[in-house]
């Protein structure tokens, strides 16, 4: 897991499975502003979806093959 610690009001930190409920509401949200930047916003149609990004994110990390 990556923690970036800014200072004493903001961490910056890799999404864990269990930010899949927030990630998705946040997201559906914001769809319209949102679609032009992340390719999987039409994709993501539900939490189940948001925890399949967050899971596909950390596998990219830990093998060096994506952000």
């Amino acid at each position: 897991m990556l923690h970036i610690k800014v200072n004493e009001d903001l961490l910056l930190r890799t999404y864990e499975a269990e930010d899949a409920e927030e990630l998705f509401a946040v997201i559906h949200k914001n769809r319209e502003h949102l679609r032009p930047w992340l390719l999987w916003v039409d994709a993501t149609q539900s939490v189940k979806d948001s925890e399949q990004v967050i899971l596909d994110s950390l596998y990219q990390l830990e093998t060096e093959d994506g952000i």
